[in-house]
């Protein structure tokens, strides 16, 4: 749902959590970029030396891309923590499918997300959407590496907001709540 905080939430967390990594990056897919725009992105950060060549194959460039989320830096060998925060993900779906389903030239996306939850590394991936990949929700579970949380909207918790504003009017809160759906 838009508006219900998702961003603001993974703002807080990145400021909480940044010093857990080396690394923190931030990328949105508002503008719906496809996997090998992403990639070379991402490629582009990490080699911020130059050194590394964007090899024209997307297969190779996943690969680069898996290796430096597990040996990020300049030190060979030497594995280094990288937060990757991927907002807007719900950009790259196809509205009036199911949810998780992609839009035309985007399924490949599937294969990074699959790859960041199967593969061993250090790093973590924060994907921000209104609905979570299929891929995600087949990797997750309490005992293993991948995690999906849903958010519901503020609830009764949005009263202690609204007092907090002053607004007086308590009797027409639960109306003003549920016309927001809890959203900001």
């Amino acid at each position: 749902m838009t508006g219900i905080g998702k961003t603001a939430i993974a703002v807080q967390l990145v400021k909480q959590m940044s010093d857990k990594f080396d690394y923190v990056i931030w990328r949105s897919l508002r503008n719906c970029p496809v996997l090998e725009a992403f990639l070379s992105n991402l490629l582009q950060f990490f080699s911020q030396d130059g050194e590394t060549e964007l090899s024209p194959d997307r297969g190779d460039r996943l690969s680069q891309v898996m290796e430096y989320l597990r040996f990020f830096g300049p030190s060979a060998g030497r594995s280094h923590r990288c937060l990757l925060v991927v907002d807007d993900v719900q950009t790259i779906f196809s509205s009036g499918q199911l949810a998780g389903h992609y839009k035309d030239g985007y399924e490949d996306y599937r294969i990074l997300w699959k790859q960041v939850g199967e593969l061993s590394h250090n790093s973590c991936l924060l994907l921000n959407s209104w609905s979570a990949p299929r891929e995600i929700a087949s990797l997750a579970g309490e005992n293993l590496p991948v995690r999906s949380f849903r958010l519901s909207g503020l609830g009764a918790a949005a009263g202690e907001i609204l007092r907090d504003f002053g607004l007086a009017d308590s009797a027409e809160w639960d109306s003003l709540i549920t016309a927001c759906s809890g959203n900001k």
